[in-house]
């Protein structure tokens, strides 16, 4: 063989595996989307069950958001060490283990019997999926490359608000039929079944060893201006977006008596809206050329005024129809795009 039949097949054998691994990153993708879809069903299925829970368990309504509290209290820690396992030890690691541990807290939860048991199994729900987010975004940066990344993000994001659309559809009927026990156990199982096939599939990305390493300098991170008013801004998202997904319905219902199905179906709404948008303001940060700060200014100017908008309405219709109008807010796409 020649020299220039091997620089050939060389050259043929490289397209091949490019065109591989073009194929395959949207695989790690869905298994990426697969991955927050699942985690978020497991943790807004409160937002249906709450009330059922809170009858089993003898507590009061206003008392239900210390199981929230608990969730978040756990999450809130994860997402830091989260971020830094992620680093450590790859994104494939981290996510596998966060929706193996997430799977089995959540099928222990459904047979919990006391509120101290309860709230000590939503706490290690949180500090289980505290990897979720910053393992899948780094998954998605190792693949996709810069000029297409906002378009990629924007895709995953939709599987946060596909999950509001299902848990709002399809626990409210599974409550019908099924106890709240069997209803978490069956997620949990789902949970750690989806976990093993992302163990078997994922690889880390080609992009992930590209940049060189450096020691961990977790305390510089705090003399990031940029991060933290963004981590800032990110806040007031956060506490406007799952404050409403966790009370709309049981508010909806004991304050303006809707039944637990039409506030689902508002609910819906709601991510109805956020499944669009997100992957559309992936591409429009991709058609601006990876310009961030505008969309974020516009995304929050318009949610706060939803949110005005939304908390002083009193009938199902006007609910219905600002809902979807609110939701399409693409934040966790924009403050997520790398």
């Amino acid at each position: 063989m020649t020299a220039v039949t091997r620089g050939l097949a060389q050259d043929a054998l490289a397209s091949q595996m490019r065109a591989k691994a073009s194929a395959y990153r949207w695989l790690v993708l869905a298994c990426a989307w697969g991955a927050l879809l699942i985690t978020f069903v497991d943790r807004l299925a409160w937002g249906n069950l709450a009330a059922t829970v809170g009858q089993s368990l003898g507590l009061q309504i206003g008392a239900l958001g210390v199981f929230v509290t608990a969730f978040y209290v756990g999450y809130v820690a994860a997402n830091v060490g989260g971020g830094i396992a992620t680093d450590l030890f790859g994104p494939r690691k981290a996510l596998t283990l966060s929706l193996l541990l997430l799977g089995l807290c959540t099928c222990l939860f459904g047979q919990v019997s006391s509120v101290p048991a309860g709230l000590a199994l939503q706490a290690m729900m949180g500090l289980a999926a505290g990897c979720d987010y910053s393992a899948c975004v780094k998954l998605t940066a190792a693949w996709f490359d810069i000029k297409s990344r906002g378009r990629a993000i924007g895709l995953p994001m939709t599987a946060t608000s596909l999950a509001v659309v299902l848990t709002n559809a399809l626990i409210p009927r599974l409550l019908g039929t099924q106890s709240w026990h069997r209803i978490y156990e069956g997620m949990g199982i789902a949970t750690v079944v989806f976990g093993l096939c992302c163990l078997a599939l994922v690889r880390d990305g080609p992009l992930s060893g590209q940049a060189p390493r450096h020691r961990l300098l977790v305390g510089s991170l705090f003399k990031n201006r940029d991060l933290l008013l963004l981590a800032v801004a990110g806040f007031g998202a956060m506490w406007g977006t799952w404050g409403f997904t966790f009370w709309a319905n049981a508010l909806m219902n004991k304050g303006h008596g809707l039944s637990v199905p039409e506030a689902g179906g508002i609910t819906m709404l709601f991510g109805v809206g956020a499944i669009f948008s997100k992957p559309l303001i992936g591409l429009l940060s991709d058609w601006l050329g990876g310009k961030r700060k505008p969309l974020v200014v516009a995304c929050l100017l318009g949610f706060a005024l939803l949110l005005l908008a939304f908390g002083s309405l009193h009938d199902a219709a006007q609910f219905r129809f600002i809902a979807p109008f609110w939701a399409s807010r693409p934040l966790r796409t924009v403050h997520c795009l790398p």
